[in-house]
């Protein structure tokens, strides 16, 4: 079930993190100086905004992780979907997707790729601290 509560706390978490990440990319361009020496203050914040937004939601579209009434395939499938269009809509009005066909077929390959690998790796990783705790509970039993 959805919690109000912990989504809020997670969206304002990925906010955060997201306005982090933007700020963090353009100093570190600014410093190799990329930028020319000098950027827009309306590109600034645009791009600041979307990266806050853009964090915000897939921090809060984790929630649908959490519905225990979906199976594992639905949830995953329903995710993947809502977080390629929220992503791709965001992107699209920031202007990170390029016009030509065969680069928007790559950047959905990225996306998909990138998104398999890592679903992979969560599921490694929960299934070792899941063997972990279970060695543990067995461990105490003795």
């Amino acid at each position: 079930m959805l919690n109000l509560k912990s989504l809020i706390k997670r969206c304002v978490y990925g906010l955060v993190c997201g306005i982090l990440l933007a700020v963090g990319v353009f100093f570190i361009k600014a410093i190799c100086n990329d930028m020319g020496g000098t950027i827009k203050e309306s590109l600034f914040v645009t791009q600041i905004l979307i990266c806050g937004i853009m964090g915000m939601g897939f921090v809060g579209i984790s929630q649908i992780l959490s519905i225990e009434n979906l199976s594992v395939l639905s949830k995953i499938i329903i995710h993947a979907i809502v977080q390629a269009i929220f992503y791709f809509t965001l992107a699209y009005i920031a202007g990170w997707i390029p016009s030509n066909k065969s680069d928007i077929l790559i950047m959905i390959s990225v996306y998909i790729i990138t998104y398999v690998v890592f679903w992979i790796s969560y599921k490694h990783y929960w299934k070792k601290k899941i063997e972990e705790i279970n060695l543990s509970l067995s461990n105490r039993r003795m």
